[in-house]
C-alpha cells in the first residue's frame, strides 16, 4: 500500500468557534465563503445576507442547508463527500450551530420516547427528557460531527457558550454549549478552538478571538501559528496565520491600539461576569493596549502541513 509523507499531505482547517450570542461567531465562520463555494448548515436561522455583504463576504458562494434531523444531516454528509470525490465539491462546510442542532435532535429523541411510552401505556410527560435520551443524543451528534470533521475540505463548527461549575471545588469553566461528553469529543476533533468575545470601544464593539486556555475559557491552536488573541478572527484571517501569509508583523489590524483585554469587561477571557442583582465592583478603567509585533515563526510555518488555499 502506497503511503504519502506528511510533507506531501494536503490538510484542511477544522475549527470550532464558540461564544455568547452576538459575539461574532456566525460572521467569522461565514468568511470561509471568501475562499469559494461553501455549504452552511443553518440550524439557528440566523444567517442574514446584508451584514455578511457589509463584511465583504460573497453570499453568492453560500449554499444554505436547514434540514436538522439525523437522516437529513447524514444525507448531506454523503452528498458532500461524493462531490468532493468527484472533484467538484465545496471548499468548506460550516455547521452553525452544533448547540442548537443538538437541542433539536434531543427534542426529536424525547418525542419518540413519549410516543413509545404511549404505545406501551406507560406514564411519561410529553416534553420530559431522560438520561437515555441524552445518551442517544450524544451518540448521534458524535457520529455526525466526526463525519463532517473528516471531510476533505475546510470545516467550521459554531457553538454557543456554556458555563460549568465544578461541584467539588467551585471552579468555573466556559466551553461549548453541548453535553459534557460531546463537548470533550468536539474539542478534540478540531485543530483550532476560538473563543469569541466583544469589547466595546468608543461605543462600538470590537470582535476578538482567543486561541489559548486562559483563565476560565477553553482555547487551542494545534498549528502553534496563531497569537493568543486576534481581532476579527474570521476564517480567512485564521487560515492566513496558519499558512504563514499573515503574522503579527504583517497584520495591519493588529498594529493599531485596541482594548483587547479589558480589566472589567464581562465575558472577556479570564473575567467572571457579575452575578445578576449585584453591583459590579469598581475597578480601574480598561488599560489601553498596543499589540507589539512578534518575530515571525518561520520554523512553525515550515512544519505546517500544506493547507488548501484557493488561488
Amino acid at each position: 500500500m502506497a503511503r504519502g509523507t506528511l510533507a506531501e499531505q494536503q490538510d484542511f482547517l477544522k475549527i470550532l468557534y464558540y461564544g455568547e450570542p452576538k459575539s461574532g461567531k456566525t460572521t467569522a465562520s461565514a468568511a470561509l465563503a471568501k475562499l469559494g463555494r461553501t455549504i452552511h448548515i443553518d440550524a439557528e436561522a440566523g444567517l442574514k445576507g446584508r451584514p455578511l455583504v457589509e463584511h465583504g463576504i460573497p453570499i453568492g458562494n453560500i449554499e444554505v442547508h436547514r434540514g436538522i434531523t439525523v437522516e437529513e444531516l447524514d444525507a448531506l454528509f454523503w452528498e458532500v463527500k461524493g462531490e468532493l470525490a468527484g472533484g467538484d465539491g465545496p471548499v468548506g462546510l460550516i455547521w452553525d450551530s452544533v448547540s442548537e442542532s443538538s437541542k433539536k435532535l434531543l427534542e426529536i429523541t424525547a418525542a419518540k420516547g413519549f410516543e413509545k411510552a404511549q404505545r406501551l401505556n406507560k406514564p411519561r410527560e410529553q416534553y420530559s427528557t431522560f438520561v437515555e435520551d441524552y445518551g442517544s443524543n450524544t451518540a448521534e451528534m458524535r457520529h455526525l460531527t466526526r463525519q463532517f470533521r473528516d471531510l476533505e475540505c475546510h470545516v467550521a463548527f459554531v457553538a454557543l457558550e456554556r458555563r460549568d461549575v465544578d461541584e467539588s471545588d467551585g471552579t468555573v469553566k466556559y466551553g461549548p454549549d453541548l453535553t459534557p461528553r460531546l463537548a470533550g469529543d468536539l474539542l478534540g476533533y478540531v485543530d483550532v478552538i476560538c473563543h469569541t468575545y466583544t469589547v466595546e470601544t468608543a461605543g462600538e464593539p470590537e470582535y476578538w478571538g482567543q486561541f489559548r486556555n486562559v483563565g476560565k475559557y477553553v482555547g487551542g491552536d494545534r498549528f502553534h501559528a496563531l497569537p493568543p488573541t486576534l481581532i476579527n478572527p474570521s476564517f480567512d484571517r485564521v487560515l492566513a496565520y496558519i499558512t504563514g501569509d499573515l503574522d503579527l508583523e504583517t497584520d495591519p489590524d493588529m498594529q493599531v491600539e485596541h482594548h483587547d483585554e479589558p480589566l472589567e469587561t464581562p465575558g472577556a477571557p479570564g473575567v467572571e461576569s457579575t452575578p445578576p442583582g449585584t453591583e459590579a465592583p469598581q475597578g480601574p478603567p480598561s488599560e489601553r493596549r498596543v499589540r507589539t509585533p512578534a518575530k515571525k515563526a518561520a520554523t512553525v510555518v515550515k512544519a505546517t502541513p500544506k493547507l488548501a488555499v484557493p488561488r
